[in-house]
């Protein structure tokens, strides 16, 4: 097996001591607790380093966490805004105020003392020489651009060494350059890296990992511990993190801990922890209590069910593959029945879903020669700034064909597990994207409804509404149980319809009142056929007119005589009822 990882929790000093009245009747009780307190510090779980507590304090950052929680969050806008600044505060103050517009004097003042008092930085300060003579090399994740350029220019002017750096922004050829330098006994002895570096690159001649900040989803964290730690390592993995004395940090620290993050692998673990960023997003968005100095946004009970959940998965995985490899072994006999479980249609389902996502994404995609093959970047002009479990700047080549990718062992085989694949399908679900959308289909009748898809359990419901808000369970079982295949067309040929926002609120009063919908769309069925006609009637009205393109398109029951006031901007999705 691999050598063990080592964790090397470094407590940062807290709040600056309260100032108290001093009353004789106290006295003694106050020096007894105090005595406790020592007895507790005197216990540690861990290995931990102490930063001496006259120096940098960890409340200059506590502060703008707390600023940052403070702020409102009305909708799921403000909310995933709010969150991101959050994330942002505990990663760095160059980091924050990048995107904080018109930030106030009082803001830009907290900002420069974390500047320069970071406890984090100061013990980076320190280390630096350290490592130096000791000819050790030390690799420093941080999550954010900005918060590597400060970093960077930070150490090199307080600890006079040459520091290294890997970033998306560089060209291949620069990576290369630094990657080289780094690895040169006379080279640099510490390289700060953003999160591009926490994939396909080989960092296994480092000594030990620095989390300068810690990313909220744990499969991220394991990317960059799995650049040192990998098959073919010899010696122990040093994994140093900072703990905070409060606050938002040090919740997510200790609940990494008591997962197991910084001590075992958890890449089999990823739909037993696929909860933990968004339980940590929830606590980001709970302001602070009024004492920072004992402030703890994450509950004890979703604590324990976090960790519960962990454990369970863990033991579930451990007794699944002693069944697997021990009692019940593959043969090359069983290839034929395990293949036989895979849907037919779900290679061309897949790439039908991510391809269009990543379209609608901003991410680069273009095809290439190979049967369906595709190179799928998350470039700098995605619209999305996260994407759970890939990198900023991360492109990938690869093929949906499941033969073609056995045949072709170069490239990525695009299906469930794939990185891209199962940050897509996340951000789907989860995210602002992909809830509501539009919907048309050939059929023999003509009909305009509502869709909305439900989950209560393992199983999804699918509830149709028509215009008159009756509900059609012919069609339900129709968008359920047979293949379909859309007619792909400008959303804004329905949304520019003055009639749009009031026919969709119509609609969705035959939706069930007591139950949150996973996904709504507005459908249509274009009647065709040499019998029945077609709905469109040609390029003609009722009275023999030519419409325009717009009316032409929209159903009918979105048509108005009236020229439409409010027109949705190109590509906008439907409103959620």
């Amino acid at each position: 097996g691999l050598p063990p990882r080592v964790p090397k929790p470094v407590l940062l000093p807290g709040m600056p001591p309260r100032r108290r009245r001093r009353r004789g009747r106290r006295r003694g009780r106050g020096r007894g607790r105090g005595r406790y307190n020592q007895r507790r510090q005197q216990q540690p779980v861990r290995e931990e380093q102490q930063l001496p507590t006259e120096g940098p304090r960890w409340s200059v950052v506590a502060e703008l966490e707390a600023w940052a929680r403070r702020l409102p969050a009305e909708n799921r806008a403000r909310q995933k805004s709010k969150a991101e600044l959050v994330w942002r505060a505990l990663s760095s103050p160059k980091a924050l105020l990048l995107r904080v517009r018109n930030g106030s004097k009082a803001l830009k003042k907290m900002a420069d003392d974390a500047e320069k008092d970071d406890p984090r930085l100061a013990w980076l300060v320190e280390k630096a020489q350290e490592w130096r003579k000791a000819g050790d090399k030390t690799l420093v994740f941080v999550a954010h651009r900005p918060t590597l350029e400060w970093l960077k220019r930070a150490l090199e002017r307080r600890s006079t060494e040459r520091i290294g750096i890997f970033h998306e922004h560089l060209s291949p050829e620069r990576r290369d350059i630094e990657v080289a330098q780094f690895r040169m006994s006379d080279g640099p002895s510490m390289l700060i890296s953003t999160e591009c570096g926490g994939e396909g690159r080989n960092f296994q001649f480092c000594k030990r990992l620095v989390l300068f900040d810690l990313p909220w989803n744990p499969t991220v964290v394991e990317q960059r511990i799995g650049r040192l730690d990998r098959i073919g390592r010899t010696e122990p993995t040093e994994i140093v993190y900072f703990k905070p004395p409060t606050g938002l940090g040090r919740s997510v620290v200790e609940l990494y801990e008591a997962l197991g993050i910084f001590e075992e692998p958890v890449g089999v673990l990823e739909k037993g922890m696929r909860h933990v960023h968004k339980e940590i997003k929830k606590a980001a968005l709970r302001p602070p209590i009024r004492d920072f100095r004992s402030d703890r946004p994450i509950g004890r009970k979703v604590f324990q069910r976090l960790v519960d959940t962990a454990k369970k998965a863990r033991q579930t995985i451990e007794k699944a593959a002693y069944h697997e490899l021990h009692r019940d072994p593959y043969r090359a006999n069983m290839a034929d029945a395990i293949l036989d479980r895979v849907p037919p249609e779900l290679d061309a389902l897949t790439e039908s879903v991510v391809r269009r996502a990543a379209e609608r994404f901003g991410f680069e995609v273009e095809q290439q020669s190979g049967k369906s093959t595709w190179l799928i970047e998350f470039g700098s002009q995605a619209l999305l700034d996260h994407l759970p479990g890939v990198p900023a700047g991360k492109r990938f080549l690869g093929t949906f064909d499941r033969q073609y990718a056995v045949d072709v062992e170069t490239l990525d085989f695009f299906a469930n597990g794939h990185p891209l694949v199962e940050g897509i399908l996340e951000e789907l679900e989860d995210g602002d994207r992909g809830r509501v959308g539009t919907l048309q289909i050939k059929g023999s009748e003509a009909f305009f409804g509502l869709l909305a898809l439900y989950k209560d359990g393992p199983e999804l419901e699918v509830v149709v509404v028509d215009g008159e808000g009756n509900r059609r369970d012919d069609l339900s079982q129709r968008f359920t149980s047979e293949p379909l295949t859309l007619e792909r067309f400008p959303p804004e040929k329905w949304t520019s319809q003055t009639a749009w926002k009031k026919t969709i609120a119509k609609l969705a009063q035959g939706l069930p009142a007591d139950r949150e919908p996973k996904a709504v769309a507005a459908i249509r069925i274009r009647r065709v056929g040499s019998e029945a006609g077609d709905d469109t009637r040609g390029a003609a009205g009722k009275n023999g007119r030519k419409l325009a393109p717009e009316r032409r398109e929209a159903p009918a029951a979105l048509q108005s005589r009236e020229t439409p006031r409010e027109t949705a901007p190109a590509g906008e999705e439907a409103p959620v009822p």
